[in-house]
C-alpha cells in the first residue's frame, strides 16, 4: 500500500439497473488516506426524474428513494455534485466499490449528460469481484456467486448492526470497513 496515498470508496443508488435509461438518485463517497483512515466523506441526493420511464419500481422498493423521501433528505444540483465527486477522485490512486462496474457506468453516463469531465480510468478494487473466491458462496453450475455486500461483510466478520442497507452512504461505510479488513488480513496487495 506504500504507493497508494489516496483512495476513494464510492457507491450509487439508482432508479433502475440500466445506466443511460435510469438515473442516479444518490451518490456517496469517502476519501481514505494511505493508512486507510477516513479524511473526507460526502453524500448527495438528486431530484426525482420527471421522465417516469427512467424509474423502475423494483429499484425504488429496494432503496426507498421515492420522490417524497428525496425531498425529505434534501436534493442538490446533479452537475454540482458530480463536479465535487470529480474533485474527490482527482489525484486518487485507487477507487474502491462493491460492484464498481455498475456504479462507474452510471457515473459515466450522468457525467456525460451533465457535461462534467470525470476521469474514471483509475485502478479499481471491486470488492464484489475480488472477494468471490474468498466468500465461496455457492452459485449455479458449481461456481461461486458474486457476494452481496452484506454477504461479504459477514464473511469478513464486519459489524453491520448500525447499517441502513441500500443507502449509498451506508454501503460506502460497509465497503470501506470490508476493504480495511481485506488489507488487514492480507487478502489483497496492490499490483497482485
Amino acid at each position: 500500500m506504500n504507493e497508494i496515498k489516496k483512495i476513494v470508496v464510492f457507491d450509487t443508488e439508482t432508479s433502475g439497473l440500466c445506466a443511460g435509461e435510469n438515473v442516479i438518485l444518490s451518490l456517496s463517497w469517502q476519501v481514505l488516506n494511505a493508512d486507510l483512515e477516513k479524511v473526507a466523506e460526502e453524500s448527495r441526493f438528486f431530484d426525482w426524474p420527471e421522465d417516469k420511464s427512467r424509474i423502475q419500481k423494483k429499484a425504488i422498493e429496494v432503496n426507498g428513494l421515492t420522490r417524497e423521501r428525496l425531498a425529505e433528505l434534501g436534493t442538490c444540483d446533479k452537475r454540482e455534485a458530480l463536479q465535487k465527486f470529480k474533485e474527490a477522485i482527482d489525484g486518487a490512486d485507487l477507487l474502491v466499490a462493491h460492484n464498481g462496474g455498475f456504479d462507474i457506468g452510471f457515473v459515466r453516463e450522468e457525467a456525460t449528460e451533465a457535461n462534467v469531465a470525470i476521469n474514471l480510468n483509475k485502478p479499481m478494487f471491486d470488492t464484489m469481484l475480488e472477494m468471490t473466491d474468498y466468500c465461496q458462496i455457492p452459485g449455479y453450475y458449481g461456481e461461486y456467486k458474486w457476494p452481496r455486500l452484506s454477504e461479504l461483510a459477514n464473511c469478513l466478520d464486519i459489524d453491520t448492526h448500525d447499517i441502513d442497507w441500500h443507502q449509498s452512504a451506508s454501503d460506502v461505510e460497509v465497503t470501506a470497513r470490508c476493504f480495511r479488513e481485506i488489507i488487514k488480513k492480507g487478502l489483497w496487495h496492490p499490483g497482485r
